[in-house]
């Protein structure tokens, strides 16, 4: 019921001001900003969105004169039946991807979110057109994701490397999250990679005798037997069976670990 407080809350955490209400009793923001609870990139965030408010409303009194102000954007909504990425969307619409991103910068990473009913921004004019063509195309494939949660040290880039996928696509799926705030014990969507495609050797080899290869994967720092299945396409139970495991059995750093697919 403040907006003080909100404000604070969206710069530091719902939680800690939360916290900071408890331990000191204080029901304001600014009776809170004057304890050691509130870090002081928060203490000084709300006078400064406030400062930047009030220049806003009446810029010629802080000499502000002259300013050229940008048009308002013009465009339609459309509801989306399904996720799909702006390059696509565009493509549909018959513009430019720069155009459709500058509707929709939302979506940094080039992606709506997955599922229906999400709202997507289109020049007006081209809504029309943009669901004749949606109805005829054929649906385009959506990332196919799985979940990670976040271990002390990751970074996006680790996590990527770790199970083989592109940066690109893993930032894409989690275009909500800012890559230099990822919290320990927090879940991303992780790209399932398509199956890499085998030497043509060892394929054949696999073809005649009817059977699957076999290979060795050395325990990295922060993965598991489930994270190692999913990098393969194997699943756990699999590994466990092959190496003699149980699913309580700890797997450290440096195992080796017998894999087959």
């Amino acid at each position: 019921g403040d907006w003080h407080l909100a404000l604070a809350a969206y710069n530091s955490g719902e939680n800690r001001i939360r916290r900071a209400m408890r331990r000191t009793r204080r029901t304001t923001y600014w009776a809170l900003a004057r304890t050691r609870y509130i870090p002081n990139e928060t203490r000084n965030y709300v006078p400064k969105f406030l400062a930047g408010l009030i220049i806003a409303k009446h810029p010629e009194v802080f000499g502000f004169v002259d300013i050229d102000y940008l048009k308002p954007l013009r465009f339609e909504v459309v509801s989306l039946p399904r996720g799909m990425s702006l390059r696509y969307a565009a493509k549909l619409a018959g513009i430019s991807l720069k155009k459709i991103v500058s509707l929709n910068s939302e979506f940094p990473r080039l992606y709506t979110p997955p599922g229906k009913g999400h709202l997507l921004r289109l020049p007006p004019g081209t809504v029309p057109g943009f669901l004749k063509r949606l109805a005829r195309a054929p649906k385009e494939p959506y990332p196919a994701t799985g979940r990670y949660r976040v271990r002390p040290g990751d970074t996006f880039g680790t996590i990527a490397r770790r199970f083989g996928v592109s940066l690109q696509s893993l930032m894409d799926l989690n275009a909500h999250i800012n890559p230099k705030r990822l919290k320990i014990g927090s879940q991303i969507l992780l790209p399932i990679p398509r199956k890499r495609e085998r030497n043509k050797s060892v394929v054949a080899k696999t073809k005649s005798k009817h059977r699957k290869f076999a290979f060795n994967h050395t325990v990295v720092p922060g993965e598991n037997v489930w994270m190692i299945s999913r990098r393969y396409g194997v699943s756990a139970e699999d590994i466990l069976s092959l190496n003699g495991l149980s699913a309580s059995t700890p797997i450290y750093p440096g195992k080796r670990l017998r894999i087959r697919r």
